[in-house]
């Protein structure tokens, strides 16, 4: 008959059996398992241990540095201004967590607007507008791009963006930028592009409204 390993049984003897006389017979083999390779088991146990401890550290990193940029976006925006605020914003732009900066982008962007600086505003809405590409916010940010574009009188470059909005957008949501579209087509000088978006405004509305907009189309198709 093989003897079991004396290490185990010299060890903690009493332990042992007791621990015999509490099992079953079906039981016995397992818990010769378990004593013959207890340090193996603890050795797993503590890095099992170790591994939750650092998810665990993770997390409250990540949460720490979440709300370490919440604070430094709230303190940016309340008080500072002008160059001061574009500077703390940009800089929280590019550290801040990636599920905070659309937010911290947008800010920016409103923030270069009240500067002035529609560049910079273009910039940031562009980029927040990649982080939700296809989605709603996406979309929201690229109208936004497009306006700040009309703002700073490039027309072309803010048809561009819009021509391409409207041609995934359904028939009733077009009609809530023909508007910027026409605008942008005006001031990009393409008149004919202009009329047709004030015809098409001026037949889906009704009204004084549909009625401005087909004067609007017959006065551009003149020149």
């Amino acid at each position: 008959m093989m003897q079991r390993p004396a290490s185990s049984e010299q060890a903690n003897p009493t332990l042992l059996g007791d621990l015999r006389a509490e099992v079953s017979a079906e039981s016995a083999p397992l818990l010769q398992f378990i004593v013959t390779n207890s340090k193996a088991i603890a050795a797993v146990v503590v890095i099992l241990l170790l591994a939750l401890a650092g998810t665990g550290a993770w997390r409250w990193h990540a949460a720490s540095k979440a709300d370490q940029a919440l604070d430094e976006l709230a303190r940016a925006t309340l008080t500072t201004s002008g160059a001061e605020r574009l500077k703390a914003l940009s800089a929280l732009a590019e550290k801040c967590p990636e599920e905070y900066r659309y937010g911290v982008l947008s800010a920016l962007a409103r923030s270069a607007v009240e500067a002035g600086d529609f560049e910079r505003a273009a910039a940031a809405y562009d980029e927040a507008a990649q982080l939700e590409k296809g989605r709603p916010m996406g979309l929201a940010a690229e109208l936004a791009r497009a306006g700040v574009l009309l703002r700073a009188g490039k027309g072309e470059q803010a048809l561009t963006i819009l021509q391409t909005l409207e041609s995934g957008m359904t028939e009733e949501s077009r009609l809530d930028i023909l508007p910027l579209v026409a605008d942008a087509a005006e001031l990009a000088g393409k008149k004919d592009a202009a009329a047709a978006a004030y015809a098409r405004l001026g037949e889906a509305l009704p009204g004084e409204d549909g009625g401005f907009y087909r004067a609007r189309a017959a006065e551009l198709g003149k020149k």
